[in-house]
């Protein structure tokens, strides 16, 4: 409970205990005898106080009340406990919030410096040189639109070509502006091809085959930082880069300035996804780890284990859809195709299963396999592929098999298997092409996508499920096997920011991200690509964003779509992380680094292009993350995903932004470069909220206030509730009057007025110490008539005169301007005659009769007012 919470529930406490001990106050010092003023003043307020419930007082009392003053009294009890929870209750509903603001802020936007290892190792952008595009592989060929003229000449042996005006690597105009020319009807924040960059680049030198000697960059990957391990999505020197399921987003970083409680606003940018299927092989490698040091292999017993992918292998040859691969490459078909002729070619090496040829008319005759049935392999480490417990490996297919190559005579080398069909690792190398389909002949357009296929060779783990950090000798593992197809994907994405400034670029927060939504089909983007009557070893295709004027162009294929599949030809031979002949990495770097993916084996970790190792072998926590990605086929497709995105997050950068680009060498001029712009966000402040539940009880009190007002002004309006009927009845309940009613009762007219009942009788004594009350002398203190001594008679019995006959009497105050009591009996009655209460004889009574000398109806039944009078006419 907070201070705030304390005082209130101390402050509530008071107003209960004020009630019950001013009240003890004042009767400490309280007199017996006081003027019937003072009396007026006491009863109100102890009558207004605990006491009369604590002590069950009549004025308490619920016995003999009229129903609907009993309920009214009780009420207004529950309805002031009501009131009394409701202030304790309701302030405890008060807390600070930070609240968005209702209305978007335009706030001041400027370059977010990044100063991690990814910021630090970014090198400046060098706008000055632009981009560089080479069409060619073994024979010179002029890109499109390019300004390069090739002489060739060509005879039954030989070829020659002459560049007479060097090689033009420049961009022609035309291509950026039709392959950005759908941003105009995009968020400002979308990037095209042309808007990403390799994050570290060299210098490449001009020599002679450069038209006018130009000199161009070229990426040159570097190391910077290692983010498989992060499991987030993370901002970075010109990147979104998501951790959790792959994928990096293009955006130079701007913020907003200082916000004490941060602001929120979203962005659309492109995204480019790697996207893996993979598939169960149902066979694994087991094998045992020494118990020896004196092993010559890391692993002893090695065998292939058929887990039904050899004994319920499935005898018809798997097909895919190659049609619109743009727009579904069908990658689980491919990673399908692949793992089947993986197991059919070990089938055949192993002789489990026959080809169809000249003796097997038939292919599939035989199947000598069942579940559980191991086929051992030859561990030697000279070999290619060595089975190893402690890392991920991805490999070729059928390399652990450890199938011998030919030889240039044509002769297979030894292997561990009779292999009577002559298999060779060459049979296997063919799997990934069939399965990727890239034809390096083929021409670059939309269809041909960058697709790369090989094999996970996923985590060993412990045979018996045991956890699997601790490779002790004598233990058994396996090794699961998949088959994969990756492609890359473009898209549109949503992200949503969060930042407060405290810590630069760290504290720009990515809340979420999600696929952009598109009201309708024309808001969906126009995705455009070349197509070149150009092989694809000779230039991947440009992509990107245009306009409908130019879906008819004669080499440009379109599709309005949510994504695009991206072409062009991923490298399976000598592949790295980036492209040395051009600087176009909008256009290279997804299908350069997904083909440098699946070749990186072990041989590969930390030895070529500073590329560390994402086995997992020098990083135990990666390998415990591969172990439980190995599980199954989903989860081992997002190891792929994550070693590609880690990989381009350190290879380039997006050069988009808020602010208006800098112009480019060979792009299209655009607005100057601006320092700052002014974006709407949603800014976050300090607010005092409330929790409604917490005034569920004030509500209440809210609610039974406004039924008690419309009851009360009810009555108004009818006159049972006026002032003047308000007035009588606090006039005549009032302790003093009461008293001076029966005690002087010729001295007051009823009715009189707050001044003159003062005047004339509000300061008169009476005594209340006694058994009933007496009337006073001012200056002696005795009482003014002998009648009024205790009655010899108890009061309530039968004989007690008037206090017999008053104990079941009731009150009007109706009928008459002073309280008169009337008999109950016989439906009540009229009011009964005025009385002595002295002497409890009518005969003596010195009342007037009333008659024509009468001022007014409120005089009846009293003499008229005499100032020397000290009391009652029947006084003695």
């Amino acid at each position: 409970m907070t201070l705030i919470d304390s005082l209130s529930v101390g402050t509530v406490a008071v107003q209960f205990l004020v009630p019950i001990i001013v009240p003890l106050i004042l009767v400490g010092l309280l007199k017996q005898e006081n003027n019937a003023a003072t009396w007026s003043v006491i009863g109100r307020t102890l009558h207004a106080s605990h006491w009369p419930r604590i002590l069950n007082n009549d004025s308490a009392g619920g016995h003999g009340v009229r129903g609907s003053v009993r309920l009214a009294s009780i009420g207004q009890l529950l309805f002031l406990l009501l009131i009394a929870v409701a202030s304790i209750v309701t302030p405890l509903g008060l807390h600070e919030a930070i609240v968005p603001l209702e209305d978007l802020q335009q706030e001041t936007f400027s370059y977010a410096l990044d100063k991690s290892s990814m910021g630090e190792g970014t090198l400046p952008r060098r706008n000055d040189f632009g981009f560089s595009r080479t069409c060619w592989s073994f024979r010179p060929k002029a890109c499109p639109w390019s300004e390069t003229v090739i002489n060739e000449s060509i005879n039954e042996t030989t070829y020659s070509a002459d560049l007479p005006d060097g090689y033009d690597i420049r961009i022609p105009a035309n291509i950026t502006k039709i392959y950005t020319a759908g941003l105009a009807n995009l968020p400002k924040t979308v990037s095209s091809a042309f808007d990403i960059q390799w994050r570290t680049y060299k210098k490449v030198l001009q020599t002679r085959l450069q038209k006018e000697g130009q000199s161009y960059l070229i990426g040159d990957y570097r190391q910077l930082s290692q983010m498989v391990l992060n499991d987030a999505w993370e901002a970075i020197a010109g990147l979104v880069v998501n951790t959790k399921t792959g994928g990096i987003g293009f955006r130079n970083h701007t913020t907003p300035p200082v916000l004490p409680f941060g602001g929120i606003w979203s962005e659309d940018l492109l995204f480019i996804e790697p996207e893996t299927e993979c598939v169960d092989l149902n066979i694994t490698l087991d094998f045992k780890i020494p118990f020896s040091n004196d092993e010559m292999d890391l692993v002893i017993d090695l065998s292939v284990t058929d887990h039904g992918g050899f004994a319920n292998f499935n005898k018809e040859i798997p097909t895919y859809d190659s049609n619109k691969t743009w727009e579904s490459p069908n990658l689980r078909d491919r990673a399908y195709f692949a793992a089947w002729f993986s197991n059919a070619y070990a089938m055949f090496y192993m002789n489990i299963t026959n080809p169809r040829n000249k003796d097997y008319p038939t292919r599939f005759s035989y199947i000598n396999s069942k579940e559980g049935q191991q086929f051992a392999v030859n561990p030697n480490s000279t070999l290619k592929f060595q089975a190893r417990y402690d890392q991920m490996v991805l490999g070729e297919y059928g390399s652990f098999l450890n199938i011998p190559k030919l030889r240039f005579n044509g002769t297979l080398a030894d292997s561990s298997y009779a292999n009577p069909f002559k298999m060779s690792a060459d049979n296997f190398t063919d799997i990934a092409t069939a399965c990727s389909d890239n034809n390096p002949k083929a021409y670059a357009n939309i269809s041909n996508v960058a697709v790369s296929c090989g094999m996970v060779f996923g985590a060993a783990s412990r045979k018996d499920g045991s956890p699997s950090l601790l490779f002790d000798p004598g233990t058994d593992w396996t090794i699961p096997l998949y088959s994969c197809a990756s492609a890359s994907k473009a898209s549109l994405k949503t992200v949503s920011f969060r930042y407060n400034g405290t810590d630069g670029l760290k504290s720009l927060n990515i809340l979420d991200i999600k696929p952009k939504s598109y009201a309708s089909e024309n808001e969906k983007p126009l995705w455009a690509v070349e197509n070149l009557k150009m092989r694809l070893d000779d230039v991947n295709p440009v992509w990107g964003f245009t306009a409908p004027e130019h879906e008819n162009h004669p080499n440009i294929s379109t599709a309005r779509h949510e994504y695009l599949y991206l072409p062009g030809l991923a490298p399976t031979l000598f592949a790295a992380p980036t492209q040395p002949k051009q600087s176009l990495a909008g256009v290279d770097f997804y299908s350069t680094i997904m083909g440098y993916t699946y070749t990186m084996d072990s041989s590969d970790a930390g030895n070529t292009y500073g590329v560390p190792d994402y086995t997992g072998r020098t990083n135990l926590a990666l390998y415990k993350k591969w172990q439980n990605y190995s599980q199954d086929a989903t989860t081992a497709a997002k190891i792929i995903d994550l070693i590609w995105t880690d990989i381009s997050a350190n290879a380039v950068v997006g050069t988009k932004s808020q602010l208006p680009s800098e112009v480019l060498q060979g792009l299209a001029r655009r607005d100057a470069p601006q320092a700052t712009v002014n974006v709407p966000i949603t800014v976050y402040v300090r607010k005092v909220r409330f929790h409604m539940r917490y005034g569920i009880p004030a509500f209440l009190v809210l609610a039974i206030a406004g039924l008690l007002l419309v009851t009360g002004l009810g009555f108004m309006i009818i006159g049972r509730s006026s002032p003047s009927n308000m007035r009588r009845f606090l006039d005549q309940t009032s302790t003093g009057r009461l008293l001076t009613t029966f005690l002087y009762t010729n001295d007051c007219p009823p009715g009189a007025s707050k001044e003159n009942w003062t005047r004339l009788v509000g300061m008169k004594r009476v005594h209340l110490g006694g058994s009933f009350p007496r009337a006073t002398s001012e200056t002696s203190g005795s009482a003014l008539a002998a009648s009024c001594s205790t009655p010899t008679v108890p009061p309530g019995t039968a004989s007690s005169g008037m206090y017999g006959k008053m104990d079941d009497a009731n009150i009007s105050l109706h009928s008459l301007p002073s309280p008169q009591p009337y008999s109950p009996v016989q439906g009540g009655g009229a009011a009964q005659s005025y009385f002595n209460p002295g002497l409890g004889n009518h005969s003596n009574s010195n009342l007037m009769s009333p008659g024509p000398t009468v001022m007014n109806s409120q005089n009846v039944g009293y003499q008229g007012y005499r100032p020397n009078n000290l009391g009652p006419a029947y006084a003695s």
